[in-house]
């Protein structure tokens, strides 16, 4: 295991530092982002973003699993929750995207940032079968990069308590 975290520490602006993995490092909102009791906590307010990643790690290949809530259901275009598969540098990214939208339907899809924060889908975004997001529902999240060059890219998503899917709820390759 290259990278964990149970975040059972107490931190304010920023998430500290990983089990194993090294440091979280703020992409965006780092005074939006807290650690207590086992969860860390990125607040999102209206046309903010928020996020952090473990820069010290160099793979081609991960396999990145996490579980995410919204204490509420979005309003307007929905919420997007983002799950890096993939760090390069700031701006150079793959990630698995996660859209909630107001009307409790959720869209999965795969993006990747080639230089700037303009994000650019890589095939396009499905519609998760079976859920509608109430708030405090919780979602898993699996996401698969490999290769150099040509990268394969998988993604599941399903609702907490149940069983991982047997094959991705998605996958894709980029060049």
């Amino acid at each position: 295991v290259l990278a964990a975290d149970s975040f059972d520490r107490s931190v304010t602006g920023g998430l500290g530092t990983a089990d194993a993995g090294g440091p979280w490092t703020s992409w965006s909102g780092a005074v939006r982002q807290s650690v207590a009791d086992g969860v860390a906590r990125l607040a999102m307010t209206r046309g903010t973003n928020t996020g952090s990643y473990l820069g010290t790690i160099g793979q081609t290949s991960a396999d990145v699993r996490t579980t995410f809530s919204l204490s509420s259901v979005p309003t307007g275009g929905g919420a997007m929750v983002y799950v890096g598969a993939r760090q390069v540098e700031v701006y150079q990214s793959y990630k698995a995207r996660v859209r909630v939208f107001a009307d409790g339907s959720v869209r999965v899809a795969m993006v990747k940032l080639t230089g700037s924060t303009a994000e650019t889908l890589i095939g396009s975004e499905v519609l998760l079968p079976g859920v509608t997001y109430t708030p405090g529902t919780e979602l898993n999240v699996r996401v698969q990069a490999s290769g150099s060059g040509t990268t394969e890219l998988a993604l599941s998503v399903w609702a907490a308590g149940s069983a991982e899917p047997a094959t991705p709820t998605l996958t894709r390759t980029d060049s």
